[in-house]
């Protein structure tokens, strides 16, 4: 791809990040918006370009603040009877696993890693009692 093909003028991109943070997919911003760049240049440009890249996924960040109010919107239309829970669940399902994709660390599920053994031979003390026996017999043997 040339350099001129991946021009954005700033206004494009401007408005392609705004779209974004509106909840709109690039695909489909890039697809159906006139003036907007085809949906290759942008991710050609976004790994040849670190700063265009970082705006894009703070938009994308925005986007899942938007599509997670928009399930709070159903939720309160839910509980008023405007819209029927069955169609409304499956629609948040999909938007809350887009929020998770887009913004895993804030809406993604909590995942911790326990670095313990079950017999404690991984705790600190016992590890670190190891080193210590293991450098008192190496300087030992010397």
């Amino acid at each position: 791809m040339s350099d001129e093909e991946m021009t954005i003028s700033a206004d494009t991109f401007e408005r392609l990040l705004t779209e974004v943070a509106m909840g709109r997919g690039v695909k489909t911003i890039c697809r159906d918006d006139p003036g907007m760049p085809h949906y290759t240049t942008v991710t050609k440009r976004c790994q040849n370009d670190p700063e265009f890249a970082e705006a894009l996924a703070q938009a994308r960040e925005m986007q899942a603040a938007y599509l997670f109010d928009d399930v709070v919107e159903n939720l309160e239309r839910i509980r008023d009877g405007k819209i029927e829970a069955k169609s409304a669940t499956a629609w948040m399902n999909g938007i809350k696993m887009i929020a998770e994709k887009l913004a895993a660390r804030k809406y993604g599920p909590r995942v911790s890693n326990d670095h313990t053994s079950s017999d404690g031979s991984m705790s600190p003390k016992e590890s670190g009692k190891a080193v210590l026996d293991a450098l008192s017999r190496k300087h030992a043997d010397n």
